[in-house]
This record gives C-alpha cells, sequence and structure tokens, in this order.
C-alpha cells in the first residue's frame, strides 16, 4: 500500500469513526471500489488510533473507576454482561461478518439499515436512565450485530 492510499484511508477512518455510520463499511467500500488492497494489521492499526483517541478522552472518567471502587466495579459487572452476547455473536458468525468484506452490496444494505434504525431511534428515544443487566446486555447484543461490516456500533447503541 502506498502513502497516498493510507492518507486517503485514514481519513476515512478519522471521519467516519466518530458519527452514527460504520466506518469500517466505509474503509470497505473504498478498499472495494478503488481497488485498494489494506492489510488486516493496517485496518487493525486504524482502531488502535481511534482506541486511543477514545481513551485520552474520557481518560478521567477511566481514572474515576478506579477511584469510586463501589461504581467501577458496578460498571466492570455491567461491562461484563454487555461483553457476553458480543461475543457470542462475533465468535458465532465471524465467516458471515468476514465474507461481508468482499461484498459491497451487503455492506451497503448494512448502511441503510443503520439508517434506518436511526431514524426509528430518534423518533422513538427515551430519557437516559441508569444502565442495568438489561440494558448492558442490549447494548452487547447491538454490538455484537455491529461486528458487520456496515452497521455503525455507534449507531447500534
Amino acid at each position: 500500500m502506498d502513502f497516498f492510499t493510507a492518507i486517503i484511508l485514514g481519513a476515512i477512518q478519522g471521519l467516519t469513526e466518530w458519527l452514527p455510520v460504520s466506518s469500517s463499511g466505509h474503509l470497505a467500500l473504498a478498499q472495494h471500489y478503488f481497488g485498494w488492497a489494506a492489510p488486516v494489521a493496517f485496518d487493525v492499526m486504524l482502531h488502535f488510533g481511534t482506541l486511543l483517541a477514545v481513551i485520552a478522552y474520557f481518560w478521567r472518567d477511566i481514572k474515576g473507576l478506579f477511584y469510586y471502587r463501589a461504581k467501577g466495579l458496578q460498571y466492570l459487572f455491567l461491562i461484563v454482561a454487555a461483553l457476553i452476547p458480543t461475543a457470542v455473536i462475533g465468535l458465532s458468525f465471524k465467516s458471515v461478518f468476514e465474507s461481508m468484506y468482499s461484498q459491497p452490496l451487503l455492506i451497503a444494505v448494512a448502511l441503510v439499515i443503520t439508517g434506518v434504525f436511526l431514524i426509528v431511534a430518534e423518533r422513538f428515544s427515551q430519557p437516559s436512565q441508569e444502565p442495568d443487566v438489561g440494558s448492558a446486555f442490549l447494548v452487547g447484543l447491538a454490538q455484537g450485530v455491529a461486528v458487520a461490516p456496515g452497521i455503525s456500533r455507534s449507531g447500534a447503541t
């Protein structure tokens, strides 16, 4: 991969990761339509950069979880409750999700599904409430489905 391609893909990742659209789906479509082949390690590094930005942005909150131990343990429990369905879905449908990366029509359909979901969520949204195990589990289900390219992780939750 040349420098220009890396810059363009990095820009796509940087612009789409913070929006309720699928950065993975947009990256896969760009790679398909421009004939670019990015190694898996490159895609991982793009998401690693996002992880570092999230940690930097939420550092005070993360630190607070360790300072306020009772609240931190509660959130840790909720994170585990969310990870279980995510892991089950991700591992069970791994080959399906991986095959979608080479099928731009499926990615486009998934992007439309994300858009419809966002419209429905906007119309029927309720005020935020304190998270519980049930809502953590539902978030985990949504995150598991969002492993598919075209389904937004932030838009699904």
